[in-house]
C-alpha cells in the first residue's frame, strides 16, 4: 500500500496519519497541562477559606472528558482537507462543547467565590445552607440560559431573536403565573444577601416567636417557643417587621411598681435609694433609673430601668426574679405596702 497515493475521504493515507499524529500530541499537551495545573494546586497550603487549590481542582474535576476528546479531533481534522459542508457541522459542534465546558467552569467559578465570601461572614458551618443554595441556584439559571442561547444563536437556520419574540407572550403568562413562587425565590436572595436573620436566631413576627431552624428558597422555617413548626412565605416574611433578639448587644428593662397612698412622704424618698441597691447588687446588671413617676387611681406609681449586658432571655428572667424577691422583702422589712386596684364607697343614711 502506498501511504503518498491511497486516499481516503479525499485525502492520502499518509496525510490522515499525520492529522492523527498531531491530534495525538495535542490530546497529549492538554492532558499535560491538566496534570500540571493540578500538581501546582497541591502547593497551596490549606486555608480557613476555600483557595486557589480548590478552585483549580473544581475546574479540572468538571473538565468533560468530551471536551478534551473533541478539540484534539477538531485539532487533526484542521490538517486534511474535507468538504465545507461536514467541516461547518464540526465547527458548530465544537462551538457548542467549548460553550458548554465554559458554561461549567462558569458555574464552578461561581460556586467558589459565594462560598469565600460566605465563610468569611458565617463560618464554614453554615455557608451551605439557605444563603449559599439560594445564590447559587440563581447563578447557574442566568449562566445556562445564557449558553442556551449562544449555542441556538451558533447553529444555522436559527434566529434567536424571532424565537425570544414568539415566546414573549408565553414568558409574561408564565411569569403571571410564577409570579408568587418568583417572589419568594428573590426574596430568599435578598434574605441571602442582606441577612436580616440567619439560621439560629431568634426573631418575633408580629404575634410569633421563635428560633429560625431553615431559610429555603420559598420559605422559612421557625421553631415556636411553644413547640410547633411556623412557616412562612419568605415575601410574606420581608413584609413584615421582624424583631431579632440574636442580635441583641443588651437588654434594657422597665417596669412599674405601684404602691399605696398611705405611704408617708420619708419613706417615699426612700424607695428610689433601695431600688437602686438592690438592682446594683445584681450581677452583668447596670443601674439606669428610678423615679416616682405618677399618681393613679389607686396607688403611686415608680418607674424602674436597668440593663443587661448578656441579653439572653433566660438571664433577664432570672434576674428580674431576684430583684421581685430582694423588692418584695426590703419592702416588707421598711414597711411599704403595695397598692392594688381598691375604690372606697361611702354610703349616706
Amino acid at each position: 500500500m502506498n501511504l503518498w497515493t491511497t486516499l481516503l475521504f479525499g485525502n492520502p493515507l499518509f496525510q490522515w496519519l499525520v492529522a492523527l499524529a498531531i491530534g495525538l500530541v495535542f490530546y497529549a499537551l492538554l492532558r499535560l497541562l491538566a496534570w500540571l495545573f493540578r500538581k501546582n494546586s497541591e502547593k497551596y497550603k490549606p486555608q480557613p477559606q476555600p483557595d486557589m487549590s480548590i478552585l483549580i481542582k473544581g475546574l479540572l474535576d468538571h473538565t468533560l472528558w468530551l471536551f478534551f476528546v473533541w478539540m484534539t479531533i477538531f485539532v487533526a481534522l484542521k490538517f486534511v482537507t474535507l468538504d465545507q459542508a461536514f467541516m461547518t457541522v464540526i465547527e458548530t459542534v465544537t462551538v457548542i462543547i467549548i460553550l458548554i465546558q465554559l458554561g461549567l467552569w462558569a458555574v464552578e467559578i461561581i460556586e467558589y467565590v459565594v462560598s469565600r465570601r460566605l465563610i468569611a461572614r458565617e463560618g464554614e458551618a453554615t455557608y451551605k445552607k439557605g444563603p449559599y443554595t439560594a445564590i447559587v441556584l440563581l447563578s447557574k439559571i442566568v449562566v445556562w440560559i445564557l449558553v442556551i442561547i449562544l449555542v441556538l444563536e451558533n447553529i444555522p437556520g436559527i434566529h434567536v431573536t424571532t424565537l425570544i419574540a414568539s415566546l414573549g407572550i408565553g414568558g409574561i403568562a408564565i411569569g403571571l403565573a410564577l409570579q408568587k413562587i418568583l417572589g419568594d425565590l428573590f426574596a430568599s436572595l435578598t434574605i441571602s444577601i442582606d441577612q436580616p436573620f440567619v439560621e439560629g436566631d431568634a426573631i418575633n413576627v408580629g404575634e410569633f416567636s421563635g428560633q429560625v431552624e431553615h431559610v429555603g428558597l420559598k420559605s422559612t422555617r421557625v421553631r415556636s417557643l411553644t413547640g410547633e413548626q411556623l412557616i412562612f412565605s419568605n415575601s410574606d416574611l420581608l413584609d413584615s417587621r421582624i424583631r431579632n433578639y440574636k442580635r441583641m448587644d443588651h437588654r434594657l428593662i422597665v417596669f412599674m411598681l405601684n404602691v399605696t397612698y398611705a405611704t408617708s412622704y420619708k419613706k417615699l424618698q426612700k424607695i428610689p435609694g433601695i431600688l437602686k441597691k438592690i438592682i446594683e447588687a445584681q450581677p452583668q446588671v447596670t443601674f439606669n433609673r428610678a423615679h416616682f413617676k405618677s399618681y393613679s387611681d389607686s396607688a403611686l406609681v415608680f418607674e424602674v430601668a436597668y440593663s443587661t449586658n448578656a441579653p439572653g432571655f433566660d438571664l433577664y428572667m432570672d434576674t428580674q426574679q431576684q430583684i421581685n424577691l430582694e423588692i418584695y422583702r426590703r419592702f416588707s422589712d421598711e414597711g411599704i405596702d403595695f397598692a392594688y386596684p381598691t375604690r372606697t364607697v361611702l354610703l349616706g343614711k
